[in-house]
């Protein structure tokens, strides 16, 4: 009979059951939050005919709050037919989608070409992924490796360098 002890060494994301570490904060697989090290109240469990947070919808926007002065960026992803280039401006040329110049983007050291989002229509989902960003970009406080690109929720926090950004999705039920 196979032994069915729990190998404390890993847990089992609950939304793809994939293996991961047990000190994991994200899935390795699929981006799925596996625990939050700060308390949380109770949260209600959504039924599948709800709105999940990490859908992304046709019609919908996303909002940037940024954390060190308040101001909110407005990105519709699903309106480019590329991915969408995050970062501050560094001349006239530059090839930046969502400039972060104003917001004090090189004090807190973020790149001019830090982060990518890239909008699946087919599967209504929203992932980042950092550009070899020279501070990185950290999703709900974990640092993301430069090959791949991870699933982004409404309520994620975004940090690129020290720049610190809540992400919010809207969306127009009547559009």
């Amino acid at each position: 009979m196979p032994d069915t002890q729990p190998d404390p060494n890993r847990m089992d994301c609950p939304v793809c059951g994939k293996p991961n570490r047990a000190t994991a904060i994200l899935c390795t697989h699929c981006g799925a939050i596996l625990r939050e090290d700060r308390q949380q109240a109770a949260t209600r469990q959504l039924g599948a005919e709800e709105h999940r947070p990490e859908e992304f919808e046709p019609n919908g926007e996303m909002l940037l709050r940024v954390r060190h002065n308040g101001g909110v960026l407005r990105l519709r992803p699903q309106d480019y037919d590329r991915e969408v280039i995050v970062g501050r401006r560094a001349g006239p040329d530059s090839a930046v989608d969502v400039d972060l110049t104003d917001h004090d983007a090189a004090k807190f050291g973020v790149s001019r070409q830090h982060m990518s989002v890239i909008y699946d229509p087919q599967q209504k989902r929203v992932h980042v992924a950092d550009l070899e960003s020279a501070n990185g970009v950290f999703l709900n406080g974990q640092r993301l490796p430069d090959d791949a690109a991870y699933l982004l929720r409404d309520g994620d926090q975004l940090q690129l360098g020290e720049f610190v950004a809540d992400v919010a999705f809207r969306h127009d039920p009547d559009a």
